[in-house]
Parts: C-alpha cells; sequence; structure tokens
C-alpha cells in the first residue's frame, strides 16, 4: 500500500479507495456529518474550481493555456449576450471557461506567486508536482496529493499553495485555526514519510497568495508544536474513522444535557465566577 505515484490525474486520484484528509477532518464535527459529506459529497463551488485553476496556473502552466479559456465580456441578460455565450462554449466544448475578471484574477496570482525570489530560486530545481502518495495508518488505506516537492542544498520542501483573503501573519494564522491547514500538513508529512523514508530533510511550506489586487504573496513554516498538534488530531480522526467503519456506528452530537458558557474571546473582562446555589 505505502507508495508515491507520479503522473496520476486528479480524477483517477479521486477514484483512489482511501481515505483522504478533506474526508478525515470531518470527523472533527461529528462521525455522523464526516460520512454524509462522504457519501454525498458536495458539487464543486466557484471557489473550489477557481483553486484548481491557480494550482494549474502554477504548477503546470502549459496544461493551464490548453484547458482554461477566458470567455468574451458579454452581458447574458439579453438575449445577444446568451447568444454570444452559447456560440464560444460550442467553440471551446472541451475548455473550462473563465470570465475575463476570473481569469485575470487567476493569471494575476499566479503572476505573483511565480514572482516571489524564493520561487524563483527553486523553479529550475528538481522536483515533482502533483504527487499522489498513499499509505496505510493502523489499518487504514489513506492517501494524499501534494502540490510540489522541490530540492534544495540537500533538504526536500513540500510546497502546498493556498489562496487566502489575508496572506499576513496573522491573518493566514486565524486560516491555518479555522481550516485546519495544519493537520493537513502533518499528515501529509506523516504519509510521505511513511511511503518514501529518507534521511534527507523534508521542510513543509505554504505558499499564500491574496486573491485580491496586489496579490501579495508570504510562505511560512509550520513550527513542530504546530505541526504535533496538527499530527495529533489527524490520527485521532483517523481512528474514529477506523472504530465506525469497524462498527458501523456513525455518532453525532452526545445525547447527554451539555454545559454551556461563551468562549474564552467573547468576555469583556475575566470570566466571573459561578454563583453558588
Amino acid at each position: 500500500m505505502n507508495q508515491v505515484r507520479k503522473g496520476v490525474s486528479y480524477d483517477d486520484y479521486c477514484r483512489i479507495d482511501a481515505l483522504r484528509y478533506s474526508d478525515a477532518k470531518g470527523f472533527a464535527k461529528s462521525p455522523l456529518h464526516a460520512r454524509y459529506e462522504m457519501l454525498q459529497p458536495e458539487a464543486d463551488t466557484k471557489s473550489t474550481l477557481l483553486g484548481h485553476a491557480l494550482h494549474t496556473a502554477v504548477l503546470e502552466p502549459e496544461r493551464f493555456g490548453l484547458e482554461y479559456a477566458v470567455g468574451p465580456v458579454v452581458d447574458k441578460r439579453t438575449a445577444a449576450g446568451k447568444a454570444e455565450w452559447a456560440h464560444f462554449e460550442a467553440q471551446r466544448k472541451n475548455s473550462i471557461l473563465l470570465r475575463g475578471q476570473e481569469y485575470d484574477q487567476i493569471t494575476g496570482m499566479a503572476e505573483a506567486v511565480l514572482s516571489h525570489p524564493f520561487i524563483q530560486a527553486v523553479i529550475g530545481r528538481p522536483s515533482h508536482r502533483e504527487l499522489t502518495v498513499l499509505w496505510d495508518e493502523n489499518g487504514v488505506p489513506c492517501k494524499c496529493r501534494i502540490d510540489w516537492a522541490v530540492e534544495l542544498e540537500g533538504v526536500t520542501y513540500i510546497m502546498d499553495l493556498k489562496s487566502a483573503v489575508d496572506a499576513s501573519s496573522n491573518g493566514f494564522a486565524r486560516a491555518i485555526n479555522n481550516y485546519t491547514y495544519h493537520a493537513q500538513a502533518a499528515s501529509y508529512m506523516r504519509g510521505l514519510a511513511e511511503a518514501l523514508p529518507t534521511d534527507r530533510g523534508r521542510r513543509w511550506l505554504w505558499v499564500v497568495v491574496e486573491n485580491t489586487e496586489p496579490h501579495g504573496v508570504a510562505i511560512y513554516e509550520p513550527s513542530e508544536p504546530c505541526l504535533a498538534q496538527g499530527l495529533e488530531d489527524y490520527l485521532g480522526w483517523v481512528s474514529s474513522y477506523r472504530i465506525c467503519k469497524e462498527t458501523n456506528i456513525w455518532p453525532g452530537y452526545p445525547h447527554l444535557i451539555q454545559a454551556m458558557d461563551l468562549p474564552k474571546y467573547a468576555w469583556r473582562n475575566e470570566r466571573p465566577e459561578a454563583a453558588e446555589l
């Protein structure tokens, strides 16, 4: 099971029968919710489609020019606009169509990433892109897809491309917490270590680009405690998945009445002590 595969298309990757991080993180809410999402995945949103376009533009620019097309500027509320857009779709029926504003956004973000000094330093180095990693995690087949692995001065940098509203250190720290990016990073590093052990150093980097002009770019490396907490969370989710799979019991929220309080950040002053009854 433990292996690294090159040249696997995204569709073929999705068909591999193994637990991916995006499924595992659902267990942070409850097994009931996680199972629902696995059985009835949502269709790709506009945000997801633009994310795929950005990855292609940065990591596989030759494919971007072949697979994506920018549509004419038309008013689709009018009959003429609808007709012109329909004609364009018919001419490029095998392409993924972007509106002019979307195309400019994606190409602007890609240009900003590729112009970053660190990216400029590694762009011509030996590298692998869109790697599929398969490994066994305590009896659970797992998989992940690595954006970009590049060799530089004896170290393999595992780079994950992220778009963000705010790529500042404070802004992206909030995104890490909100979207559990640290657990994703830890799980990918874990899988790569299991599937392809090495004595060479490996470092995880987030390459973050803002999705609005001027498309600021920042590169971050998670601390060891950050990755450790992420791995703890991820392994807990995988363990929950294994138990639920074995028992076919997928519990939701606790059935007992639970105590409730405001979150820590919501108290204006120090939290008052509960009054004695």
